[in-house]
């Protein structure tokens, strides 16, 4: 049986862990496309918007819902895909974690 204390020995180290982490996802970015490419929307770990860009050729009165559009669905997908990399290399540091 485990001993319960070896949980509160290694906070310290948890904690450390946490803390890198949290850095690693300020310092992880996604890009998500929409529109073939035409909006792109680039997010943090932190799910911060780091940058939008969207094509010239959108920049018309006519095309301002179609542009609303496509950033959200840029930075959805830009979102989702922070996310899942957070996901993948936090589950990589915390591999010792005890459960």
């Amino acid at each position: 049986m485990n001993n319960p204390f070896d949980f509160l020995k290694n906070m310290g180290q948890l904690q450390n862990q946490m803390q890198q982490l949290q850095n690693k996802m300020q310092d992880t970015t996604a890009t998500g496309e929409a529109g073939a490419g035409m909006v792109k929307v680039t997010v943090n770990g932190l799910c911060n918007v780091q940058s939008v860009s969207i094509d010239a050729q959108l920049m018309t009165p006519e095309d301002q819902h179609t542009v609303e559009v496509l950033v959200a669905s840029a930075t959805n997908e830009a979102i989702k895909k922070v996310q899942e990399l957070i996901k993948e290399q936090g589950m990589g540091m915390l591999g010792g974690m005890p459960s």
